[in-house]
């Protein structure tokens, strides 16, 4: 067992304490319905250790980490409730393994808990998505207004990041990709590219409902698959408004069938939808293409 004190003037403002531990982790905690606990390192507070005893994570102020041998090191974080006793905070790192383990570990202070913290970004998050729901103002801005509250709060919490970690935030290849497609929509809009299309969909269809409703869907769902699925919908709406009034149909069922087959559209590309986008860019979903795990 090894203990770990700070005493500090800054201890005493904080409420839980967020340590990262860097070592060979995985980041699985122990169940006390499980008969072998001596693959876990746990982390508890000073009065809540046994020694030859595992810890229950619900009974304690005590967290657990997964010991895996032979495994590239990786950070895990665990929270601890602080102490309300006057004196240094003391945290106590026991494993029950014979073995020797090396690793490394930070503090952070935190004013709120795991919880509390998430709390707090689902009402900046729902007060973003009314301001642009509402149309209160322009939805750049709300994005804005939203970003400063989140910086604003990290920095009462004593996390304010630095300039480099909001930039390393910005997830450029998305962005990059996004305006390359914005760009493009734009462009075949101004040129007719849409109504040009909706056009020879119905000299093909030859005034015929079912066939014309075919080449529409199929139409935004091909679009959908290589341009942003929101913009190419606004864009295809007007048209295919007009070409269900030459036609004496109802638009409400053509309108509905595009948006379904744009969305199948979208989520069949990497490139379809933004949230594709954002999930294909992700480093740990690269990692996993260039090494995969056998």
């Amino acid at each position: 067992m090894h203990t770990e004190c700070y005493n500090d003037s800054k201890v005493e403002k904080w409420k839980f304490v967020t340590l990262s531990l860097y070592g060979p982790f995985q980041d699985v905690s122990y169940h006390s319905n499980k008969t072998n606990c001596t693959q876990y390192l746990f982390i508890c507070g000073p009065s809540d250790t046994t020694p030859g005893v595992c810890p229950n994570e619900k009974e304690s102020n005590c967290r657990s980490i997964q010991i895996i041998e032979n495994i590239d090191y990786t950070t895990v974080t665990r929270t601890l409730e602080m102490n309300k006793n006057a004196g240094p905070f003391c945290v106590n790192f026991t494993s029950l393994s014979d073995k020797r383990l090396g690793f490394q570990v930070s503090t952070q202070g935190e004013l709120l808990s795991e919880v509390g913290q998430a709390a707090v970004a689902a009402v900046i998050l729902t007060f973003v998505y009314l301001l642009i729901g509402f149309e209160v103002i322009d939805r750049t801005l709300a994005a804005m207004i939203g970003s400063s509250c989140v910086l604003a709060v990290l920095s009462l919490l004593n996390k304010r990041p630095s300039l480099e970690t909001v930039v390393s935030w910005i997830d450029l290849e998305t962005v990059s990709l996004l305006l390359g497609m914005m760009i493009l929509v734009g462009i075949f809009s101004k040129t007719g590219f849409f109504d040009y299309t909706a056009v020879k969909a119905y000299k093909a269809a030859r005034g015929r409902a079912w066939p014309l409703l075919l080449l529409l869907c199929s139409f935004s769902a091909f679009l959908s698959a290589f341009l942003d699925t929101v913009t190419t919908i606004l864009l295809i709406v007007p048209v295919s408004i007009r070409l269900s009034e030459v036609l004496n149909l109802d638009p409400r069922p053509v309108l509905v069938a595009e948006v379904i087959f744009s969305n199948i559209g979208g989520a069949a590309t990497a490139i379809g939808d933004p949230p594709n986008v954002i999930i294909v860019a992700h480093r740990s979903i690269i990692e996993a293409h260039y090494h995969p795990a056998y």
